[in-house]
C-alpha cells in the first residue's frame, strides 16, 4: 500500500494530494471548524479572524497548508539523504498524523505556524560547512519571528538555532547574534505600528503564557490513546532504523538528524509549558516526528513491518473520520 510512495516518482505528488483528501474526508462532509486557542498569536487572529464565521473554506485551507508542509518535508528529507533515496515517505508520514484527531483537521495557528516552521528546519539543515550562514540564520530567525506572531509559544523555536548552531560546529561568534535579530524585526515592526498607532496596550499579549498543561481530548480513549500509542511506536522503530544505518551516513545527515531529534523534543516540551488548554497546538510536533516514521515505513526487510505499520494508521484514521460524521 505504501509502494507508490517509495520513490520519487512526480505522479506521487498528486497521489499524495488525493491521499491528503481521502485521509479526512469527514471534515469535507461535517466541515471542522476552525480551532481557536489561547496560544493565537496577533497576527494570527486579524489574518483568519473569518474563519469562525466560515464552514468550507477553513477545513480546505487547513488541507492545502498540510499537503504544503508534507512535500516541503520531502523536500528536506530527500535533499539532507534522510531516509535513503528520494521518496515520498516522509510527506505520507506526515499527511497520516496530522489525520489521527479531529482536532488536528481544523484551521489553527498551530497548523499556519507549522507552514513556517518546516523551513527553518531547511535552513538550519543548510549551515554544515557553509561559510555564509548568515543568510540562512536570518532567514530562521526571521521566519520563528513570524511564526510566533501567528502561533505564540514558537517563540521559543529560537532554541531550536542555537542547538543546530551548537551541532553543527560554528566558530563566529556573530552567528550567535544573526538569529536572535532576524526574530526581532517582526516585532519591532508590529511594536512601532502599535506605538504609532496609540494602542501600546495590545503589546502585553504578545508574549506566550507559561504553566504546565496536560494534553486534553475530546477524543474518545481508544482513538486518543491509540493514537499516541502509535505514534511513540513508530517513532522508536523508526529511531532504530536510524541508527542501524548512522554509519552509511553522511557527516552531513547525522548532523541534520540531531536537529531533527531536538526539534522533536522541542515540539513536544513547549506545548506543555506555554499551549493552555487544547489539543491543536500539540499539532506542532507533526513535521519533525513525521520524519522520524518516514525512516520507520522506509524499511522493506520484512516487508510486511512497514505495510502492518501503514494499516493500523489508516484504521486510527477511518476512526477518527467515523467519530466526526458520528458526532
Amino acid at each position: 500500500m505504501i509502494g507508490p510512495f517509495r520513490n520519487n516518482n512526480p505522479f506521487a505528488v498528486i497521489l499524495l494530494v488525493f491521499y491528503g483528501l481521502l485521509l479526512r474526508f469527514a471534515t469535507f462532509v461535517a466541515p471542522t471548524p476552525a480551532m481557536r486557542s489561547e496560544a493565537d498569536g496577533w497576527l494570527y487572529v486579524r489574518l483568519f479572524g473569518w474563519a469562525d464565521g466560515s464552514s468550507v473554506l477553513p477545513p480546505l485551507l487547513a488541507a492545502l497548508l498540510t499537503l504544503v508542509q508534507a512535500l516541503s518535508l520531502n523536500v528536506i528529507a530527500n535533499r539532507e539523504k534522510l531516509v535513503g533515496k528520494p521518496n515520498h515517505l516522509p510527506g505520507m508520514a506526515h499527511l497520516l498524523i496530522c489525520s489521527f484527531f479531529p482536532e488536528w483537521w481544523g484551521l489553527s495557528s498551530a497548523m499556519v505556524a507549522n507552514t513556517l516552521l518546516i523551513p527553518v528546519m531547511g535552513s538550519l539543515s543548510g549551515l554544515f560547512n557553509n561559510p555564509k550562514s548568515g543568510g540562512n540564520l536570518f532567514n530562521a530567525g526571521l521566519l520563528i519571528g513570524l511564526a510566533a506572531l501567528l502561533h505564540e509559544p514558537a517563540l521559543w523555536y529560537i532554541l531550536l538555532v542555537f542547538a543546530a548552531l551548537f551541532t553543527m560546529g560554528t566558530r563566529r561568534g556573530s552567528d550567535w547574534l544573526v538569529a536572535p535579530f532576524g526574530l526581532f524585526i517582526p516585532f519591532y515592526f508590529l511594536l512601532s505600528w502599535l506605538y504609532l498607532s496609540d494602542r501600546w496596550g495590545e503589546a502585553a499579549g504578545l508574549m506566550p503564557r507559561s504553566g504546565f498543561f496536560p494534553v486534553p481530548h475530546t477524543s474518545t480513549p481508544l482513538l486518543h490513546h491509540g493514537g499516541l500509542a502509535y505514534m511513540a511506536l513508530l517513532f522508536l522503530y523508526g529511531t532504530w532504523q536510524i541508527q542501524s544505518q548512522l554509519f552509511r551516513m553522511l557527516i552531513r545527515s547525522r548532523k541534520v538528524w540531531n536537529i531533527m531529534a531536538f526539534c522533536l523534543f522541542l515540539s513536544v516540551a513547549v506545548p506543555f509549558l506555554f499551549a493552555p488548554g487544547d489539543l491543536a497546538s500539540r499539532l506542532l510536533v507533526a513535521p519533525a516526528l513525521a520524519v522520524f516514521h518516514g525512516s520507520g515505513y522506509q524499511q522493506t526487510r520484512p516487508a510486511w513491518v512497514p505495510e502492518v505499520f501503514h494499516a493500523t494508521a489508516l484504521a486510527l484514521v477511518a476512526m477518527a473520520n467515523v467519530q466526526a460524521l458520528s458526532s
